[in-house]
């Protein structure tokens, strides 16, 4: 099944058929402001702070509970597998405003807990809503001194770093994609350099032109 989000932040399959997604609290359909996939998993969430993984071919939902009284639109949450033993399970993370409302946090629980455990992080992350699952890890695009990109994995719960070519180049667009389930695609776009001034006949700089 191939999935797409419509402007109306509705799900729909490209059939044209809806995926109404009921949300038993409030008896009423669930709102979606932002999805996360992984793994054919939806991590949907709500402006009025619910969240939902759903998997859309069974129809079956795993409702989490949002313990805190912040706005969701500042909340991020992700999805990854981890794996241990030779078994796999999946593992929340959210992205979220600390009690100072100066610094953001990152918090981790296993999918059938509740109990968020704190990630350390020595970054502030720019674009929380431009990431991409792939292979047991979370990527996003980051701007430090140069442009990197940022990955999270779901076994260590550890953050690491990826250098890209020439990341000292200003970018107009960065946009992160995964190929098949299989790669990590970066579309990366240069900004446009400013054409020089023409110089008049005794060398000097034109205003114009």
């Amino acid at each position: 099944m191939v999935l797409k989000l419509t402007k109306e932040y509705r799900l729909c399959s490209f059939r044209g058929d809806e995926l109404g997604l009921i949300d038993p609290l409030y008896s009423a359909e669930f709102k979606i402001s932002h999805v996360f996939h992984c793994d054919g998993l939806l991590v949907c969430t709500s402006e009025n702070r619910r969240i939902v993984v759903w998997n859309p071919c069974t129809g079956q939902t795993k409702w989490i509970t949002h313990s805190n009284n912040r706005d969701m639109y500042y909340v991020t949450y992700t999805l990854g597998r981890c794996y241990q033993n030779n078994n796999y399970s999946y593992k929340l993370l959210r992205h979220m405003p600390s009690s100072s409302n100066e610094k953001r946090t990152f918090e981790i629980c296993e999918i059938n807990s509740y109990l968020w455990r704190r990630i350390p992080h020595d970054f502030i992350l720019q674009f929380d809503h431009s990431s991409v699952y792939l292979k047991g890890k979370t990527y996003w695009s980051q701007y430090g001194a140069v442009l990197y990109l940022l990955s999270f994995d779901y076994t260590t719960e550890r953050f690491a770093r990826m250098c890209l070519p020439d990341p000292n180049c200003s970018y107009q667009t960065v946009s992160l994609s995964v190929v098949r389930e299989e790669k990590l695609a970066v579309l990366l776009r240069p900004r446009p350099r400013p054409r020089p001034r023409p110089c008049d006949r005794h060398g000097k700089r034109s205003r114009y032109g």
